[in-house]
């Protein structure tokens, strides 16, 4: 009994709809491949809305190379999907095109307009699980320093940001990038950039340019595959210790096809602190790799996206047709048998026409009655049980081969109609889980007297 009562609470809908797990889902990160060239992949985003500033930009795109670091920005009044689709344009227009783009599913990344764009292109687009923060890392990353350099040198009124965008992106790209150990516009171009602020290295000392451009531009090339080759050395190098700092601690979801899970949402409204923080239950279709997820609602309809996996957790889903807790077919005659003789020392019995017991006169069975033994609790007892005419008045030595006699405790419930209904009898000594169904005409007399007086409920 104790696991049944567990195994329903644990399968309460609303509980677990509305209750955060102490341990959340986390299944081990597994890092982008490295790009064989700068330009090569862009994860792009858009940052806002910020202040409307005084030429009417409320949002900055941003595209980060995969490779180099190299940061692109452009302040954008809006994000809709042609307003998107020109910063992508302008994008291209000043470093070229690229293979791939990596973005999330925004609705101004999923328009049409927009894959019209990169089709034209010949671009790839992919795009991250819904709330998967962490796999535009480049970009979350780049936003946080953007606010960083901005916030210092805006006005009281926050709305000249996109005056000091250019100058603070040209910042960001002349500085050492700690996972690539070279500066993107070094990268990039193979030299560091001529500003009065920056001083130049000994390496990438331009002084004495050969006049001959051949060998000037042949000299870059050496110089770009040996930078080249060290980013990639050292990305690879970096990506693996930032691998095995975030899978320290994880808390991995092993899932198969037909598992119930429950989807992470995020509430929106005044009341969001009183919906519930999951939706489903829904049934995984398809394992994509260990972090997508193809799931599909419980009538069948797949939706569109994966999901990531850390949104999901297991779901305890009760059995869609549970069979009756009190069923007829959990006792069987060869059982009633068995336990009969563990039933004979009661003092009184009721039999059941189905066996046809034999049957004592009155008066013999007025002289066979023994009495109750008194109570030793003066408790008032429920009005069904205050009469003791449902307990037969034959006593166990009146038990033949040919009858067999229970003595019954409690009628719990009825079902059918008129002439087909049943009653669900409980047998002394025996768990409610074992009554069993009895018709009408198999009760004895004053079971059926009882039964009049104080009808059972009806069960379904």
């Amino acid at each position: 009994m104790a696991f049944r009562v567990n195994e329903f609470v644990k399968s309460c809908h609303e509980c677990q709809n509305r209750k955060m797990t102490k341990i959340p889902t986390k299944a081990g990160i597994v890092s982008y491949p490295t790009p064989k060239q700068p330009f090569d992949v862009w994860q792009i985003d858009l940052q806002g809305p910020l202040p409307t500033s005084y030429r009417g930009n409320a949002y900055i795109f941003t595209a980060t190379c995969m490779f180099s670091k190299f940061l692109f920005t452009t302040p954008i009044p809006n994000k809709d999907a042609i307003t998107v689709s020109e910063a992508l344009h302008k994008l291209f227009t000043t470093y070229g095109t690229c293979n791939t783009i990596l973005s999330d599913q925004g609705s101004e990344f999923i328009a049409q307009v927009t894959k019209e764009v990169c089709r034209m292109m010949n671009i790839t687009q992919q795009f991250t699980p819904s709330y998967a923060y962490h796999c535009l890392g480049a970009c979350e990353r780049t936003h946080k320093t953007l606010e960083e350099r901005i916030t210092p040198f805006i006005d009281q009124n926050k709305r000249n940001w996109d005056d000091l965008l250019s100058s603070v992106t040209f910042a960001i790209n002349q500085s050492v990038n700690s996972s690539t150990g070279y500066s993107p516009f070094e990268i990039v171009f193979g030299t560091r950039p001529k500003f009065p602020l920056i001083s130049e290295s000994a390496s990438s000392n331009l002084t004495s340019i050969p006049k001959d451009c051949e060998e000037y531009l042949s000299k870059t090339l050496r110089r770009l595959e040996v930078i080249h080759q060290q980013v990639k050395d050292n990305l690879e190098v970096n990506k693996a210790k930032m691998v095995e700092r975030a899978n320290t601690h994880t808390n991995p979801l092993v899932l198969s096809a037909g598992d119930y899970v429950y989807l992470h949402s995020q509430p929106t409204g005044p009341a969001q602190k009183l919906q519930p923080k999951y939706t489903g239950p829904f049934i995984v279709h398809k394992v994509l790799s260990d972090h997508r997820i193809l799931i599909k609602n419980e009538k069948g309809k797949i939706q569109t996206e994966p999901v990531h996996i850390n949104r999901l957790k297991i779901a305890f889903v009760r059995a869609p047709s549970p069979s009756p807790y009190l069923t007829s077919e959990v006792v069987t005659r060869t059982d009633l048998e068995t336990t009969q003789e563990s039933r004979a020392t009661q003092t009184q019995d009721i039999p059941v026409q189905g066996h046809q017991p034999r049957i004592q006169s009155d008066d013999s069975a007025k002289e066979n009655v023994q009495p109750l033994r008194p109570k030793r609790l003066n408790r008032k007892r429920p009005i069904r049980y205050r009469n003791s005419d449902h307990i037969s008045t034959v006593p166990d030595s009146s038990c033949s081969d040919a009858g067999k006699f229970f003595k019954v405790k409690r009628i719990i419930g009825q079902r059918g109609s008129d002439s087909n209904k049943e009653y669900l009898i409980q047998f002394a000594g025996e768990p409610a889980q074992n009554a069993v169904w009895t018709k009408w005409k198999d009760l004895n007399p004053k079971l059926q007297e009882v039964v009049k007086s104080y009808p059972p409920p009806l069960s379904k």
